[in-house]
């Protein structure tokens, strides 16, 4: 606003009717030439505070074009930092999922591991039990041979 009041008074004093008008001589003040300079006074008049009201409305503007930049500006920023942030958590998503799978994999091999030794385990004692068995027929068949004799 005070860009635009300083130039408005610029302009004034630089095409001023004053100056231009000032100088009269003996012919122009007849009636007819003082209507005239007044019509033209009063045109200068309404030309002037249309200059100073575009002068002004082409201030306010660029003070838009300058928020909305910044706003603009502001809004980019924000647009990268979001950015970032849903590319950090799409890697850490994927990490993650890369741990899931491998644990889910690793537990798998785990149970048949547990599996085999529970297998392992019941053979164990199945063979066990038959050694004993066998033990204890050696050792019947023993008594029996002895008896015999």
């Amino acid at each position: 606003a005070e860009k635009s009041a300083a130039r408005a008074k610029e302009i004034e004093s630089v095409t001023s009717p004053q100056a231009s008008f000032s100088k009269k001589t003996s012919s122009e003040s007849s009636s007819g030439n003082e209507h005239k300079l007044e019509k033209l006074k009063q045109e200068y008049r309404r030309l002037r505070k249309e200059v100073a009201a575009a002068v002004l409305s082409k201030d306010q503007a660029k003070l838009k074009q300058e928020r909305a930049e910044k706003e603009r500006d502001n809004l980019m920023k924000t647009n990268v930092r979001l950015l970032k942030q849903g590319s950090e958590k799409d890697d850490m998503n994927a990490k993650s999922l890369s741990t899931i799978l491998h644990l889910k994999q690793r537990n798998e091999e785990l149970e048949k591991e547990n599996a085999i030794i529970k297998q392992k385990a019941q053979a164990a004692q199945q063979l066990s039990l038959a050694a004993r068995l066998a033990s204890n027929a050696k050792d019947r068949v023993g008594e029996e041979a002895l008896r015999e004799k």
